[in-house]
């Protein structure tokens, strides 16, 4: 068997389940085989990577596209802007270049400029080889409308850089509000519940490679909802959820290690005020955002 019969490659699951042959016969090529198979095939099928991602100095939209690249090793020019001020300025400089005129947007080596946080995810999970095949990528799509849906369930009632009053503009959170965050958590733990129903048998992951574009972005959004409401509200996702949380590109991103962030890079969701240290919120939070407070 060859030596580097081992290496995992995001394809390796899809093409096991069309033809385990293949994978037999690529398991007994030697090592550099192997990389010349891994690169044709790769060459055949994966569009490029973006080589640009524009997007605000927070983690927020574009979150599960860093994720998959930071978990690929994988390295985009990124511009991260601090302002709306700033955002405009580089965006009027060729007016018309960004077509909607919003962010996230990303652009290719050609120039051509693609924007919407879906577009920017599936483009370099396709180009790592994370959207799937046949069920696996049935599943992936599906875990994103569900992620979808759960964020727009979240987003009523959730705490967020804009209403805590750290991006400038003044605080709108109350006592309400945090009443109303709390009375939405049962809902939030249901739709989880629901998504867990789709979990393989060994109950932490939902495709065969585990790390599929759907299920990276179920993550994402599963950890804004543990940043929200704090223990136990994942559930039955836990295990799921702490096994992607291990991985070192995801840890990376996570703690601000990773090419596309920074200890100081905040998240837009923000945890219930009432579960923070009396006082401590606007502190910690503001001397966590420094530079990044879109203004």
């Amino acid at each position: 068997m060859g030596a580097a019969s081992s290496v995992d490659h995001p394809l390796r699951a899809s093409v096991a389940q069309i033809s385990p042959e293949l994978i037999e016969a690529y398991d007994g090529c030697d090592g550099e085989k192997q990389a010349a198979i891994r690169e044709l095939v790769l060459g055949v099928v994966a569009p490029p990577l973006p080589a640009k991602l524009y997007y605000w100095k927070i983690k927020g939209a574009l979150a599960p596209t860093c994720l998959l690249l930071s978990m690929a090793e994988k390295r985009v020019e990124t511009t991260f802007f601090a302002s709306r001020d700033e955002w405009r300025a580089f965006r009027d400089e060729a007016p018309g270049r960004f077509p909607t005129g919003q962010l996230p947007a990303l652009e290719y080596g050609d120039g051509k400029i693609v924007p919407e946080s879906g577009a920017c995810k599936r483009a370099v999970a396709a180009a790592l080889g994370r959207l799937g095949a046949g069920r696996d990528f049935a599943v992936s799509e599906s875990l994103m409308g569900q992620s979808d849906d759960l964020k727009r369930l979240l987003n009523k009632t959730a705490p967020t850089l804009l209403t805590l009053g750290l991006m400038g503009a003044a605080k709108t959170w109350t006592p309400d509000s945090t009443a109303a965050c709390e009375a939405a958590r049962p809902d939030v733990e249901a739709a989880i519940g629901r998504a867990a129903n789709m979990l393989d048998g060994a109950g932490d992951r939902f495709t065969a490679g585990g790390e599929s574009c759907g299920e990276v972005d179920m993550w994402w959004t599963l950890h804004c909802v543990d940043a929200v409401h704090g223990a136990g509200a994942l559930g039955p996702l836990q295990p799921f959820y702490d096994r992607l949380r291990a991985h070192p590109g995801v840890a990376a991103y996570v703690d601000g290690t990773s090419a596309y962030s920074t200890p100081e890079t905040p998240m837009w969701h923000q945890p219930i005020p009432d579960r923070i240290r009396r006082g401590s919120l606007e502190a910690e939070l503001a001397a966590k955002c420094g530079e990044s407070k879109v203004v």
